[in-house]
């Protein structure tokens, strides 16, 4: 909850910068279009500044020297980085956070059931009059009262006043304005701006200011210089109400402003400065909350290492006058002495992420940074290792769990200051054929035991010394694809004469299992989906071995579909298995290759466009879609970055050839050295 709080009271002060910065110096001045677009853009801003964090790291003496520069510290501290509170078990839904969060749900819905009914109005006016386009607007003509107004393209007309009169005219030309200017997008996006943050009452005004700055605008398109008068008179005259909030209602009830903007030729007093004055005020805005003021960690070696995740949890927001030490005389540290420490963790520290990942033996030493402060709250945690597994994870859990810690001690007072606590991992074979944990704590042990028969391991491989295999070998595939195999299903799709090699990727992991299953290529014609169900549906595989072991690997399985067309001009197709029989392709000429020459085209065939596929070293596949006769330049870096042993597919290839454009089938290569 405090999280949220904490934003909204952002959002809420930069949102009144802005509007304060536009009440004063903005409002009422001629320059309507700027105005808008401000508007707009202080909501956005209002939005999304408060989530930024950018941090910005000044040493101690910098701090010290700067009465700014320990304003924003202080304030970016006892901020930003107060993200979420240490979670507390709750036995009832009945909280103070759940019932706030419940009455603040209930408003929005409130809030958005009026913009609804407004909707709802309008659809029955469309419903029960009769539509009319005229070029791009729709007009709706109707006695309903609250006309005329716009909604984006529906111009919903009074029957009572004559289109052809200048009235009329004038009114006409008002209307069209606002559908030619999109008011009704400002509109709704203020009104669901609202709904969301309706607690900010500067949304608010700034929804009111927004539509009062449409009808200026509209106002000085609608009307003549010599017509003006006649125009404001109009408006005092025929002053009606509307019941649609969502709408542009000709008569409008600002009306005074309105004519104040209308009849008025002043030109408005340093419009330039006004306007350019905008730039210190957003970066004032920007300033306060778009980035986090903190001390450099002198001396702090571990600082090099970059954390895997940034965990920021306290019990409590740390004091705007707290300065946080990196260098202190007496560390923070657990209440108690190491004993008490190591009898924590032996209680709370539970085996790293799942027992089924078993990281490689050996010594694996976390380390976590957090603040402590003056009442041994603790806020901040950041891992400053990365060693996977669940390691940082669990001893981060650990800490949090903590209530309490003993804060620091400097010059014989006690302050509020950084604290890295290592904790160590030993992975190594236990008694009785079992894997242990042992996490080192200050200078004993507390050992946690993994059970046999659960070193399962997730890491997955695309290259491995022993491909998995389907059972029984390549003789035994192709009796598969015989017996099971629907070689059909190309020549019932529609499939053109000629060979279509479909290439599959899937993973196989340790008991032979199948999934993961992704299609290299996009033949079509059903080709790729009778081949993930030949995959799906078969027998268990052998799995792969790496250095003698069982592991999870990829593999790469292609299936040739052949439609030959025969004397009788009918397609008829069988289904090949070409895995030996990829054509393969050195590296060397690779490089020096063309798409036409790979493609073996004939002279006069142009290509228009393809997709080029190829596996690359750091096993990740590239897609890049190419057109003309020649690699683009993201193909041919990778084709100069890729490796042998890996494939290459052109796929999706259209050719012209004769005048005429027409798709061929996939070409797939194996490269070699």
């Amino acid at each position: 909850m405090k999280p949220i709080l904490f934003y909204l009271l952002q959002m809420l002060i930069t949102s009144g910068l802005l509007y304060g910065y536009y009440h004063f110096v903005l409002r009422n001045k001629k320059f309507h279009r700027y105005n808008r677009f401000y508007l707009l853009a202080s909501t956005v801003m209002s939005i999304t500044i408060p989530f930024l964090n950018i941090p910005v790291y000044f040493s101690e003496s910098e701090t010290n020297s700067s009465v700014v520069l320990q304003t924003l510290t202080n304030f970016s501290i006892s901020g930003n980085n107060v993200v979420m509170d240490i979670p507390v078990a709750e036995t009832s839904w009945f909280t103070l956070e759940n019932i706030t969060l419940a009455f603040y749900v209930l408003i929005a819905l409130f809030v958005l059931l009026r913009i609804l009914l407004s909707l709802s109005k309008i659809r029955s006016i469309l419903k029960n009059n009769i539509v009319e386009k005229l070029d791009r607007i729709y007009f709706i003509n109707t006695t309903e009262p609250g006309t005329p107004f716009s909604f984006f393209r529906w111009l919903f007309w009074n029957k009572k006043i004559e289109l052809e009169s200048e009235k009329g005219e004038q009114i006409f030309r008002h209307e069209l304005f606002h559908i030619n200017q999109k008011h009704s997008w400002d509109i709704m996006y203020l009104e669901l701006l609202t709904v969301l943050f309706w607690i900010n009452p500067f949304f608010h005004l700034m929804k009111k200011e927004t539509k009062a700055i449409h009808e200026f605008l509209a106002d000085q398109f609608a009307v003549t210089e010599n017509r003006k008068w006649e125009y404001a008179e109009l408006l005092l005259m025929q002053i009606l109400n509307t019941q649609q909030h969502l709408v542009n209602p000709f008569f409008h009830n600002q009306i005074k402003r309105r004519i104040a903007m209308l009849t008025t030729s002043k030109k408005t007093s340093h419009q330039y400065l006004r306007k350019l004055m905008v730039f210190p005020v957003a970066a004032i805005v920007i300033g306060l909350f778009a980035f986090s003021y903190n001390e450099k960690e002198n001396e702090n070696p571990e600082a090099k290492f970059k954390s895997i995740q940034s965990v920021t949890d306290t019990t409590r927001p740390l004091p705007a006058d707290n300065k946080i030490y990196d260098k202190v005389d007496i560390e923070a540290s657990y209440p108690g002495d190491n004993a008490n420490w190591n009898k924590y963790l032996k209680k709370y520290l539970s085996i790293p992420n799942s027992a089924k990942i078993n990281p490689p033996d050996g010594f694996y030493t976390t380390v976590i940074q957090f603040i402590v402060d003056k009442d041994g709250f603790i806020s901040k945690i950041t891992p400053l290792t990365n060693h996977g597994y669940g390691m940082e994870d669990e001893a981060i859990k650990v800490i949090k769990s903590v209530d309490k810690w003993n804060p620091a001690i400097k010059n014989g007072k006690i302050v509020t200051a950084y604290k890295k606590l290592p904790v160590t991992f030993k992975i190594g074979k236990g008694d009785n054929n079992t894997n242990t944990t042992n996490i080192v704590g200050y200078p004993n042990e507390v050992v946690v035991t993994i059970p046999s028969g659960v070193e399962k391991s997730d890491k997955i491989f695309t290259q491995v010394e022993v491909p998995p295999s389907f059972p029984g070998g390549d003789t035994a595939w192709r009796r598969y694809l015989e017996k099971n195999a629907n070689g059909s299903v190309p020549t019932d799709s529609g499939a053109p004469a000629g060979r279509y090699t479909v290439m599959l990727q899937f993973l196989v992991r340790e008991d032979g299992s199948i999934n993961d299953i992704r299609p290299q290529t996009n033949h079509g014609y059903g080709m790729e989906k009778e081949v993930i169900r030949l995959i799906s549906k078969g027998p268990k595989w052998v799995p792969g071995k790496q250095n003698g072991h069982i592991v999870n690997a990829y593999v790469k399985q292609p299936v040739t579909f052949e439609v030959i067309e025969e004397d009788d001009k009918k397609p008829t197709q069988k289904l090949a298995d070409v895995k030996n029989q990829i054509p393969k392709i050195s590296l060397t000429e690779l490089k020096k290759s063309t798409p036409l020459q790979l493609l073996k085209l004939p002279e006069g065939t142009n290509l228009v466009s393809y997709m080029l596929t190829i596996d690359l070293p750091n096993d990740n596949i590239a897609e890049i879609q190419n057109s003309g006769n020649k690699f683009n330049t993201v193909s041919i870096n990778h084709i100069n970055n890729t490796t042998a042993g890996r494939m290459f597919t052109l796929d999706q290839i259209i050719i012209n050839e004769k005048g005429q454009q027409k798709r061929i089938p996939a070409k797939v290569y194996f490269i070699t050295n």
